[in-house]
């Protein structure tokens, strides 16, 4: 069942029950055919299997008649639904996504449709890797049906953008989900989309739309995309117009404030203190983060942590995991692994912590212990193409740690050919390996490159100076040498600046 609704809950309410309730089947007409009514009787009794959850026989039925040969001489809105039912149910099996894109195509251009039916076919069509038709049905959705955009989970909006970024043929369609995301005032579980709305002040300057911009930069609240405007040029017309809403350290305090606050106005919930762990990570206040989730902590031994936090499941591991990073920081290195040794133990969507159990990995690799850290990855599945990199890059530490020539080349090669799904993994790859002429060819790459430009300019600032491990501390040295080379200063003078920050300098 990979389509988009059963993968991040993009439907709420059970399909069948949707496309049933509140509207009148279609009476039965003097003037249709024998065969007609046959027809009619059969997507009747479809309709009837769905909503009992007879799926089997829903979809059987429900096939029958809309193959037949009579199915265009139903009644409209008898027509819209079955549609919308039958593409909803082809949509639950992997191999049928495309039939069920078809039919929901069919049910969308009738008049009855929905921002249910709408979600849909954005469901169907992001299955099938149809970004653009996606987004064409976000942007209806926000449009006319604003209030349905809840019921869309923020990760799909974010993929979908990306994935329009990557080709400029999209520009439009990325541009008018963006604004008709803006105009609906769509935000995610944690407030302002801020790099949603960097994307589009983007694409209004280059099309001499300042004033447009500067009202969506304006409900941008994260230091972090303040801090990417501010060191790339794009965006020069928008900072000079008003300095003060780029200062970043004006910025932060206003985004801790909040986190704060939501803290105390959500004590059930862990999320609002797993962004203030992280805004505090950012900032260095490594011994904060501790303190602020001793009580978490207690609780969790006292066994009361499921009964005292409503998200327990989801958002403790992540509690541990910045927790780990905090004493990482602090210099505790033998704690921050007992840390994310504890994160690997808490169960990832029901299965193993795939995520944590990489970034020990990781860990173990940067603090030069390769048998542990291949240890602690060996037995990893399946996992998204972004893990996919990051476990590459643990085994390619591993690798040059051990003097493995072989096994060196085969994560580069891997991570060569896949570099797409992490451009910034594969930077770090590159230097992992030794590799400064290749990483500062591709640190080029980035720079011209306008959707890779953001990223690469955040990670040639200066931040905040940090205890590091022996890895990370040999990685930045590296880099340092590569920013410095003149063919990247060159190309850096003509998209952006470099500037310092107190920050923590985050991955590079």
């Amino acid at each position: 069942m990979r389509s988009l609704w059963m993968i991040v809950a993009l439907l709420g309410a059970p399909f069948a029950a949707h496309a049933l309730d509140h509207r009148p089947l279609a009476a039965a007409s003097d003037k249709l055919s024998a065969a007609t009514e046959a027809t009619r009787q059969t997507v009747l009794a479809g309709l009837r299997d769905a909503a009992q959850d007879n799926t089997a026989d829903a979809n059987e039925e429900l096939y029958k008649a809309v193959y037949g040969s009579r199915f265009g001489q139903l009644p409209e809105d008898l027509r819209y639904r079955t549609l919308l039912v039958l593409g909803m149910l082809a949509g639950q099996d992997a191999d049928r996504q495309g039939e069920a894109h078809g039919l929901l195509l069919r049910a969308t251009a009738m008049d009855q449709a929905d921002g249910d039916a709408w979600l849909a076919r954005s469901s169907t069509a992001y299955a099938l890797g149809d970004y653009a038709d996606s987004a064409r049905s976000v942007t209806e959705i926000a449009r006319r049906w604003p209030d349905v955009l809840h019921r869309i989970f923020d990760q799909p909006i974010y993929i979908i953008d990306t994935k329009l970024a990557a080709d400029p043929a999209q520009t439009a369609t990325r541009q008018a989900m963006l604004q008709a995301l803006f105009d609906a005032r769509w935000t995610d579980r944690d407030g302002e989309p801020s790099t949603l709305w960097r994307e589009l002040s983007n694409l209004l300057l280059v099309q001499g739309k300042t004033a447009q911009a500067a009202a969506v930069a304006s409900r941008i609240t994260s230091a972090r995309v303040i801090l990417s405007m501010r060191v790339d040029k794009r965006f020069d017309a928008l900072v000079q117009r008003d300095p003060q809403a780029f200062d970043v350290d004006r910025t932060m305090a206003a985004e801790l404030a909040a986190a704060r606050a939501a803290v105390v106005a959500h004590p059930d919930r862990l999320r609002p203190l797993t962004t203030l762990q992280t805004l505090m990570l950012d900032t260095g206040q490594n011994r904060q983060v501790l303190a602020v989730t001793d009580a978490v902590m207690a609780n969790v031994r006292a066994g009361k942590g499921k009964s005292s936090y409503k998200d327990f499941d989801d958002r403790y591991v992540w509690i541990i995991d910045q927790r780990a990073r905090a004493l990482a920081r602090l210099g505790r290195w033998d704690e921050a692994a007992e840390q994310w040794a504890a994160a690997t133990r808490q169960p990832e969507q029901g299965g193993m912590n795939v995520s944590q159990i990489i970034n020990l990995g990781d860990y173990y690799a940067d603090r030069r212990e390769p048998i542990r850290a291949l240890d602690m990855v060996a037995e990893l599945g399946n996992m998204s193409p972004y893990g996919r990199m990051n476990l590459e890059l643990v085994k390619l530490k591993v690798a040059v740690q051990q003097h493995d020539q072989a096994g060196t080349a085969e994560h580069l090669a891997y991570m060569r050919a896949h570099r797409n799904d992490a451009i910034a993994l594969w930077q770090r790859a590159l230097l992992v390996s030794g590799d400064l002429d290749g990483a500062a060819d591709l640190l080029l790459q980035r720079l011209r490159n306008p959707a890779w430009r953001s990223s690469a300019l955040v990670d040639m600032q200066h931040y905040a100076a940090i205890r590091m491990t022996p890895v990370e501390a040999e990685i930045s040295t590296r880099w340092t040498k590569v920013v410095a080379q003149p063919a990247v200063q060159k190309a850096l003078q003509s998209v952006g600046r470099i500037e310092s920050f107190r920050l923590d300098p985050d991955q590079l």
